[in-house]
């Protein structure tokens, strides 16, 4: 019986006797997953796009990283545009309207 523990390798490291990866030095992070979470992952390498765990984990991270600055960014813009003469409701019915209307 497999245990529920699966070891994958991440990047980030500093220590002298990793190797770096397009000039970053690497670093060893062990997780445990579920045995169903590791299989969806070894499914990701099979289709081809990823070349191993460690391949898939960072992509995972730098698609989070990447939302999260979206986010920022947007609240940000949002708070930038001043006050609005809207209510909620009204700024809910035009975002409708523009949906219907480029369906």
């Amino acid at each position: 019986m497999q245990k529920m523990a699966i070891f994958a390798n991440m990047c980030h490291n500093f220590s002298a006797n990793t190797e770096p990866i397009l000039g970053m030095n690497m670093a060893t992070l062990n997780i445990s997953i579920p045995d169903e979470m590791r299989q969806w992952i070894d499914q990701q390498i099979s289709s081809g796009h990823f070349a191993n765990a460690s391949d898939y984990i960072r992509d995972l991270i730098r698609h989070n990283q990447s939302e999260k600055e979206a986010i920022r960014m947007a609240l940000v813009e949002g708070e930038m545009s001043g006050e609005s003469s809207l209510s909620v409701a009204d700024i809910i019915k035009e975002q409708k309207k523009k949906i219907i209307a480029n369906d």
